[in-house]
């Protein structure tokens, strides 16, 4: 059974519904009637709180609360309600967030009451499979560890060897004794304590051995901190600092043919060509043709097991299925312990997010519009494209369309550095691969789930069944970002990102920079509509509309 997290509400004492989840989630709760659970509660504002869910973890955010909130009975967020106000008028404060504990019960009023049930797997201490829920699955080794059938039999095996080893040198021993003069017993007495201690010192440092190869970093060796958690990944926090290390350490597993890693076999490292919060990406060579590409490395912050290996590359094989000029092609896909890696095209241009930088914080109107229609028509590819992917019961289903969900400049990518270059949509699935293979935590404030100033509200209430328009209206907040420098909404420093995401409009272009022409504005404010839909649904109508304006 996998990791899950469940939320059993409780409304004037009585349980009402009960959510369980086994997979990431982010949840909006609330009156309203586009929450993802809907609390029917006068006393529980319209947008009460969200409950971002990482199976087994789970992450607690208040959007203010007028009532205060109590978790386990005791205060935890001061009530702001005054006479007069309606419940929803007082959500104005910063909001407060906290990790759930398994047991929690959290009172968002005095009426309505979440209790929150978290349940972790438990895996065998050898071979880190699941252990069965029945007691006939539970073992345990020599140092009091639960394993699994297969891996008692093994080792039931080794202590009736060590036995039989023991029983035939004492038999030796004997015959020995039995043999020697009287003269020479005291010797063999003392001959017989050092081997008797000998032995046991290597099985001792036999099963150190064992034991540290849990502990040891899979790239340097050395022992990792003490008290990391058991599912952490195995990279020390030196090595994690130092990607060429790790591209390195892949290299070198590839030249041995280490299965996972033979991929990248006879590459070689030109450069790094920058680095992130999960990794870093190189410049390669690969040494029998001479093409350059991209490598990018992928660190899991969690310990990498067989079934999560399996997933994570069985979901990031989408890529490779995507083939358009305007997307960035994705080649092979392998990994090697808790490192995981992608080889891909490279573009020389480098990425949009940071020519706007180098350009002084926006771009000219000709070059975003270039670069934005060009994006519209990898959407517009990606989409409608049918998609096969491997299932973990062996069978393929076909799905029509893949929604990106992190778009963002960041994402776009120039194929030169030429006053026209080709752009390319990059990232397609990446993030979500790896967090659905949970191989990662929870990112930090205001990347779950995509980026939140670049995000529509029925993305950040409906993430996990977001519809292609969610990324037409994130390529509308790009453009808007390329063109003024600014992001589509205006956002307070010291409050709640997600809420002022959730609640607060786009700002007319126009009052951002007067210039820009009148009819491309009324194109790009429709765009950035969110209420009742989304302005555009498809990345085709949005483009045209952009082609009319102009």
């Amino acid at each position: 059974m996998p990791a899950s997290v469940t939320l059993d509400i409780t409304i004037n004492g009585s349980e009402t519904e009960s959510f369980t989840y086994t997979e990431k989630e982010s949840l909006i709760l609330g009156r309203a009637d586009d929450c993802s659970i809907i609390l029917a509660e006068p006393t529980v504002s319209r947008y009460h709180c969200m409950v971002e869910i990482l199976p087994p973890s789970a992450n607690f955010r208040d959007f203010g609360s007028g009532n205060g909130i109590r978790l386990n009975g005791k205060t935890v967020v001061a009530g702001r309600f005054k006479t007069g106000q309606s419940i929803d008028e007082t959500q104005e404060g910063e909001a407060t967030e906290f990790a759930l504990k398994d047991g929690d019960v959290i009172a968002l009023s005095s009426k309505c009451e979440i209790s929150v049930k978290l349940f972790v797997p438990e895996y065998c201490a050898e071979c880190l499979t699941e252990l069965g829920q029945g007691e006939e699955d539970r073992y345990q080794n020599g140092e009091g560890e639960n394993i699994c059938p297969e891996c008692y039999v093994l080792y039931e095996e080794i202590k009736e060897k060590e036995a039989e080893q023991k029983k035939q040198e004492e038999e030796g021993r004997k015959r020995a004794a039995e043999e020697a003069r009287l003269a020479e017993l005291k010797k063999q007495e003392e001959d017989e304590r050092k081997e008797k201690d000998r032995l046991a010192e290597l099985r001792r440092d036999a099963i150190r051995d064992m034991r540290d190869e849990k502990t040891k970093c899979m790239i340097c060796e050395a022992f990792l901190p003490e008290g990391r958690a058991a599912d952490d990944g195995r990279i020390c926090p030196r090595c994690r600092a130092n990607p060429i290390a790790v591209l390195e350490y892949m290299l070198r597993m590839a030249a041995e043919n280490q299965e996972g890693a033979s991929e990248i076999k006879g590459y070689r490292k030109i450069s790094e060509l920058g680095r992130g919060g999960m990794g870093a990406v190189f410049k390669v060579e690969e040494e029998a043709t001479g093409d350059i590409f991209a490598l990018k490395m992928i660190l899991a912050s969690k310990q990498a097991n067989a079934n999560a290996r399996a997933q994570f590359l069985r979901e990031a094989s989408i890529g490779r299925q995507l083939d358009h000029p305007h997307i960035l092609k994705h080649y092979k896909y392998g990994s090697s312990g808790d490192a995981f890696f992608v080889l891909q095209e490279i573009c020389e241009g480098g990425s949009v997010d940071k020519l706007i930088e180098n350009r002084g914080g926006r771009l000219p109107v000709d070059l975003a519009t270039d670069i934005t229609l060009q994006v519209l028509d990898a959407l517009t590819y990606a989409h409608t494209k049918q998609i096969e992917v491997d299932l973990a019961d062996g069978t393929v289903g076909k799905y029509i369309g893949i929604v990106h969900r992190d778009i963002k400049p960041g994402n776009f990518f120039l194929a030169d550095k030429s006053p026209r270059p080709t752009a390319k949509l990059a990232d397609f699935g990446m993030a979500k691969s790896f967090e659905a293979a949970g191989l990662t935590d929870f990112t930090r404030t205001g990347d779950a789930g995509g980026t939140p100033v670049f995000m529509p509200r029925q993305q950040i209430i409906n993430y996990k069944y977001a519809k292609p328009d969610v990324d037409v209206w994130a390529v509308a907040a790009s453009y808007y970002f390329m063109l003024t420098g600014f992001f589509p909404k205006d956002f307070i420093p010291n409050k709640d990102i997600w809420s002022q995401a959730l609640k607060n409009p786009a700002v007319p272009i126009r009052k951002r920079d007067r210039q820009i022409d009148k009819k491309l504005a009324e194109v790009v404010d429709h765009a950035l509509i969110e209420k009742p839909s989304i302005g555009y649904s498809s990345a085709e109508q949005f483009k045209k509309a952009i082609e009319g304006a102009l």
